[in-house]
């Protein structure tokens, strides 16, 4: 059987060139043909199906978007700043980086599954825009924003338990808010259709909720009360309590008398 060569350092430059690869900084060929990178690498703008090198590590940021990529085969399993690699048609984020030192965007692709994505994100995480039916495989902990609209959302598991910023998840197919995660430093954002608050046996520490109008994802004819979206200052509190109050069903009831009681309680200062 014929041993296969590993690239060389002439041949990493044609390909460079070929493909328009920018390289801020230098980079360097290990024995074993993998491409490191002491800087960023910026690949965008190709109708390529899969990328043209094998990284090793990247320094600073790597940027693969807008190509036609259908597999992250051949990236740096490290990057030390951001990695987007948004508007290709990828299925999912195996092959992707281990390691991501900033934010991760993989929004507008085709994902079905966040399977490949590292357990925590220093940065922003977004994966808006694409066909998940949940957050299975998702980053654990995002050290900014977490951005998941525009998905097919059935459910909520899979969320990190920790977003340091705001969560976005409007225009889903969720049928209530079981499984959200347990911090959200700054806003929740849902939308009116979301039948129900429900959260099961959890409380959710929000810095504030937004309650969104974006284009209705089902033919349902669902919208949450006005004594809910008259009211959406008060949810914070609500959330922060939400297993103690049962103010929501498992079936999607609303307990209006529970809820009017806790409106009250907040007028007078519950904190």
């Amino acid at each position: 059987m014929k041993e296969k060569k590993n690239i060389t350092r002439h041949q990493v430059q044609h390909i460079i060139k070929k493909y328009k690869i920018q390289i801020t900084g230098t980079f360097e060929v290990r024995g074993s043909g993998l491409v490191d990178v002491k800087g960023s690498v910026k690949l965008t703008g190709n109708k390529i199906f899969k990328l043209p090198l094998k990284f090793g590590n990247v320094t600073g940021n790597f940027y693969c978007k807008e190509n036609g990529l259908k597999t992250l085969k051949g990236s740096p399993k490290f990057v030390g700043g951001s990695f987007n690699c948004s508007d290709n048609e990828l299925t999912t984020l195996v092959d992707g980086p281990r390691y991501v030192g900033g934010s991760y965007f993989c929004n507008e692709n085709n994902l079905i599954s966040l399977k490949g994505c590292p357990a925590e994100i220093v940065g922003e995480f977004n994966c808006a825009v694409n066909s998940l039916e949940s957050l299975k495989y998702g980053p654990k902990r995002v050290g900014e924003n977490f951005y998941a609209h525009h998905n097919m959302l059935k459910t909520l598991i899979g969320s990190p338990a920790f977003v340091a910023g705001s969560f976005h998840v409007a225009a889903n197919l969720l049928s209530n808010l079981e499984d959200c995660p347990d911090i959200i430093g700054l806003d929740f954002h849902f939308d009116c259709w979301i039948p129900s608050l429900y959260m099961a046996s959890k409380n959710c520490h929000v810095g504030g909720v937004k309650i969104e109008s974006l284009g209705r994802m089902d033919n349902s004819s669902s919208i949450l009360p006005d004594l809910i979206l008259s009211n959406q200052k008060s949810l914070p509190i609500q959330f922060k309590y939400a297993k103690y109050l049962e103010i929501w069903d498992i079936s999607g009831f609303l307990n209006f008398e529970n809820l009017n009681d806790i409106l009250i309680d907040i007028d007078h200062g519950l904190v």
